[in-house]
């Protein structure tokens, strides 16, 4: 699916030349098909009517989808996160889709050490903060986490995830 020229186009799969199937198409043979005159692939009127009526939503419905957390983070990922907000999202995803290997190094925490930390706010979208918020993790010991009921608990919680 591209946009072109203001336009909805949508490639068939008989545009794409040879036997090729549109999963091994590269993106050079799709926008061929899209910018050449041999294949039609402008979009039915009623698709593409729909798919620019989400797309008005934006940039203005950003905001509603981000979430501002409190997160004790050790200070050289609260400085990596400031100069780099956009890593949140690889961040997240590592710790969503970790494996057991992957939680023996976070077992001492060379890289970034949990101390010294500072509390600070992160963005996120709320997928992020979903997927952050609901796994639960035993705390690996190098972090000294709160009591359950301090106010703390819950930013460190986080900051530890992240």
């Amino acid at each position: 699916v591209f946009i072109h020229k203001g336009r909805l186009h949508i490639v068939p799969p008989s545009a794409i030349p040879g036997d090729s199937s549109l999963e091994s198409t590269s993106l050079p043979v799709a926008l061929r098909a899209v910018t050449g005159t041999t294949s039609p692939t402008l979009a039915p009127p009623a698709a593409e009517k729909a798919a620019f009526a989400r797309l008005e939503e934006y940039p203005a419905k950003i905001g509603q989808s981000l979430h501002r957390a409190r997160c004790k983070l050790p200070v050289l990922v609260a400085h990596t996160l400031a100069l780099h907000p956009q890593l949140i999202a690889a961040a997240t995803e590592l710790f969503y889709a970790r494996d057991p290997s992957q939680l023996k190094t976070c077992q001492t925490m060379n890289t970034f050490p949990p101390e010294p930390w500072v509390m600070t706010s992160v963005l996120f979208n709320r997928v992020q903060y979903a997927k952050l918020s609901s796994q639960n993790i035993r705390a690996p010991a190098v972090f000294d986490l709160p009591p359950a009921q301090s106010p703390e608990y819950k930013a460190s919680v986080l900051g530890m995830k992240v």
